[in-house]
């Protein structure tokens, strides 16, 4: 079992571990997420840990595939602080919905949303930097990742009614900066990880092959 310590081994987050409670004392709050039952296109009673959990599963998968091209597996291997990019990006996968706890309405649908998690979630990582170990580039690498990590569904949605395909990605990519690779990685897990596939298919594959795309910006 697991022995909890200060700083977490991050050679030890995987989904397999997560979802044998190894880190239940040192990361109650990912475990919490279970209390959030999401309802909706995206997400059919789907409880905010399990999500996250179909996330980082996929997230993993990526780098078992080799569907990344190799200059992407080279940027990842960069250091920020004291952690590598691919480091602090799948710590950021696991905590980019981890405001929804605070953030989750309900209308009268029955439709269960989280508007600004992002914004919220962004100001919650304060609270992971010493269990992860994170020096102040650390923590603001992983901070705007959760922060801007649902702007690029707006874009997908641009390009999807509008068209002009090159202006919107390049956009993004000049708005989100240096974490432009981390935010597409992410999403593109998210959306693997999510409900949509069962529920429209013919709307997952658009978003999937679109997403792809933007890895060749």
């Amino acid at each position: 079992m697991y022995n909890p310590i200060m700083s977490i081994k991050l050679s030890l987050l995987s989904s397999e571990n997560f979802q044998a409670g190894y880190f239940k004392k040192d990361l109650p709050e990912i475990y919490a997420l279970a209390k959030v039952i999401e309802n909706g296109p995206w997400h059919n009673n789907q409880n905010v840990f399990e999500h996250t959990m179909a996330v980082f599963k996929q997230f993993e998968l990526l780098f078992k595939e080799n569907i990344l091209k190799s200059q992407i597996i080279e940027q990842l291997k960069l250091k920020v602080g004291k952690h590598t990019r691919k480091e602090l990006l799948t710590i950021s996968v696991l905590l980019h919905d981890i405001a929804k706890p605070v953030t989750f309405v309900k209308d009268k649908t029955g439709m269960v949303r989280c508007p600004g998690h992002e914004f919220f979630g962004s100001n919650m990582i304060k609270l992971f930097s010493s269990r992860f170990g994170f020096d102040k580039k650390d923590e603001a690498f992983v901070r705007n990742i959760v922060f801007y990590h649902g702007y690029i569904v707006e874009t997908l949605n641009q390009i999807m009614d509008k068209g002009n395909k090159k202006y919107y990605i390049e956009s993004y990519k000049e708005i989100v900066g240096n974490i432009y690779c981390e935010l597409v990685l992410l999403f593109y897990s998210d959306l693997l990880g999510s409900d949509l596939k069962q529920s429209n298919p013919e709307e997952f594959n658009k978003r999937k092959n679109l997403t792809l795309e933007f890895l060749q910006y």
